[in-house]
């Protein structure tokens, strides 16, 4: 979201660059960001990884 919208703007210096993010950040409803923590961290479920069971058994050879 971020990103896409620094790409549209003009401004390769670094000073150019500082006032754009900070435009860019500006721009993005506060909405947005809460809906991006509520994904990450509010989940219903957890995710749990299941057992891999394609693994070779090791040769002993001594």
């Amino acid at each position: 979201m971020l990103k896409s919208r620094l790409q549209k703007l003009d401004g390769l210096t670094h000073i150019a660059l500082k006032e754009n993010i900070t435009k860019v950040i500006r721009e993005i409803p506060k909405e947005k960001y809460r809906n991006i923590i509520k994904g990450t961290y509010e989940r219903p479920e957890k995710y749990v990884s299941k057992k891999n069971n394609t693994r070779k058994i090791k040769k002993n050879y001594l």
